[in-house]
């Protein structure tokens, strides 16, 4: 919440600006910012009479409320939607007092107040960042912030202004620090020179400009939210021995940045425009398994990108590189020989079984995929929001009671900017969204299933298929089981109980327990719900070096 008070002839002008704490304005149905005045500090609240609106603010946007015994008199006013600003008149209130600005809150905001002094016989000072700040790469040395000043009412042609101390200062997770100070004249531009150093890791800051106040000034301030940027570089770690890509090719790959290595995000490799495989980074470090087919030994060309886990993070361009490869051995095929033929025997005994009656889905015609996807069917008007169902992944059946929201990033975490609930038929339905910052994503969540998150799909009718916490489990084991290899890893899926056997054998208690948990929640009696879900989660053992990303999903607040 800004606010700033001016005296103009029998009026008091009061401006503001209503914004979260990722800078982005909090406006629509139901947000109001209040007004209220009072002769001191301690005061009692004055009575008001009605107000206009200035600036941008209509007349209509400003809305009386007069109060009793136990309420002030107060004007509720409709922010800008764009901007989050507002602009309220009121005649006839003194020369001098107490306003008090502030929002009372809402589902997902918290509420604010802000209480700004108003004399005659002071003006007010305007401070405004130019140009105004969103992004600022670390890759570069230093940066420069300009900050404009401006006196209301400006200064007669006879009048002599001194100078003014404009500080400025930064705040982030490592708490608030200033920048230093510039002295300049009312209606010139200070300017400060901030070295990359000196605003931390990549992520959310807040740049604020402060006017202490004096005699003949009030005291005043603008902030803004930027987000800190670094552009992450790919390299080869070693050399890359020749292996048989069907059975995988181990690539190391080294992830840095000027502030040097890069402890998140994945590592992609491609073939064409085929992904072949992927490696989380942990520690500037990433093991990419590339899996697909060559016809004969020799050299492949593979391109390496990052993916970055946070909107932060920039990729550089990708890394192209040639790959040696061997000649696939002749026996590889014959595993899935042999499982053909004993398909083949288990069709040809039970070809006489009656037909089975399959269960009718709620999406005729088509067969449910078995895996979690958000999907566009029908692309909308450009404004028209969404629309869609929410199906389970296996059996097809609407999923009622789902949550589809819209998250934003925000400088404490992520904040809902949209959300509705599923009916019996799996239905929801979201508003358009007028602006949506950089790593926005659609989030569904339900009771018995496992969360789901992709980026902001195009307006229009969306498909979104849900697998079960207990479905989510069990593939968790069989892609352990598959990344560490044998004896873990047996012909078809692994099992618990198959994990569990080779535990006992190997003396590794910790896998065995998980295992056994992941079974009694797969096939249990009892209903898997969030939170068993993530006791069974949490006994999860090491993966081992190059562990593949795991694709959990933050909760929505609400």
């Amino acid at each position: 919440m800004e606010a700033r008070a001016l005296v103009e002839g029998d009026a008091v002008i009061v401006r503001g600006r209503l914004l979260d704490d990722a800078g982005l304005a909090i406006s629509g149905s139901g947000v109001h910012a209040w007004v209220r005045f009072k002769a001191a500090r301690n005061g009692p609240y004055a009575s008001l009479p009605p107000a206009q609106g200035c600036d941008a603010t209509t007349s209509d946007q400003v809305h009386w409320a007069t109060g009793h015994t136990t309420a002030p008199d107060e004007y509720r006013i409709d922010p800008q939607s764009s901007t989050g600003a507002f602009c309220v008149r009121v005649a006839h209130v003194g020369q001098n007092g107490v306003v008090e600005v502030g929002y009372e809150g809402g589902a997902y905001y918290a509420g604010q107040s802000v209480t700004v002094d108003f004399d005659s016989t002071q003006r007010s000072l305007a401070l405004r960042f130019s140009p105004e700040l969103t992004r600022l790469a670390l890759d570069r040395s230093s940066h420069i912030v300009g900050i404009e000043t401006d006196l209301e009412p400006a200064l007669a042609a006879d009048e002599l202004s001194g100078t003014v101390q404009v500080e400025l200062l930064f705040s982030d997770e490592r708490g608030t620090r200033s920048l230093g100070t510039s002295a300049v004249r009312p209606g010139e531009r200070a300017q400060f020179e901030v070295a990359a150093m000196q605003l931390g890791r990549p992520g959310h800051g807040r740049f604020t400009a402060r006017y202490a106040g004096s005699k003949t000034i009030h005291a005043a301030s603008r902030s803004v939210v930027v987000q800190k940027t670094l552009r992450v570089t790919l390299s080869i770690a070693g050399p890359i021995p020749a292996a048989d890509p069907s059975s995988g090719l181990e690539i190391k790959v080294a992830a840095g940045s000027v502030q040097g290595a890069v402890d998140s995000g994945l590592v992609e490799a491609r073939l064409g425009n085929d992904s072949v495989g992927t490696g989380s980074v942990n520690a500037g470090a990433a093991r990419v398994l590339a899996l697909f087919e060559a016809a004969h030994a020799g050299e492949v060309p593979i391109t390496l990108q990052y993916v970055p886990a946070a909107p932060w993070w920039i990729p550089s361009e990708p890394l192209r590189i040639n790959v040696p490869v061997k000649a696939p051995s002749p026996w590889r095929r014959l595993p899935w020989l042999l499982a053909a033929v004993a398909i083949a025997a288990w069709v040809v005994r039970g070809w006489r079984r009656p037909g089975r009656v399959e269960r009718q889905t709620t999406q005729p015609g088509s067969a449910p995929s078995g895996r979690a996807a958000l999907s566009v069917i029908e692309r909308g008007p450009l404004h028209s929001g969404w629309r869609g169902r929410v199906l389970d992944a296996h059996d097809g059946s609407p999923i009622e009671g789902a949550k589809v929201a819209i998250l934003t990033p925000a400088f404490g975490g992520d904040g809902v900017v949209r959300s509705a609930l599923t009916d019996a038929e799996g239905r929801f339905t979201l508003d358009h969204l007028e602006q949506a910052a950089e790593g926005s994503r659609m989030q569904v969540s339900a009771r018995w299933h496992a969360d789901l998150a992709r980026p902001i799909p195009p307006a229009g009718e969306v498909l979104v298929s849900l697998v079960s916490r207990r479905r989510a489990l069990l593939e968790r084991l069989v892609e352990w089981a598959n990344f560490r290899g044998r004896p873990w890893k047996q012909m078809g899926d692994s099992t618990p109980g198959h994990v569990a056997r080779v535990a006992g054998s190997r003396r590794a208690p910790e896998v065995a327990r998980w295992a056994r948990a992941v079974e009694e929640a797969a096939y249990g009696p009892v209903a898997l719900d969030e939170g068993a879900e993530l006791a069974v989660r949490e006994q999860e053992p090491e993966w081992g070096a190059g562990k593949p990303a795991v694709h959990r999903v933050p909760k929505a607040p609400g």
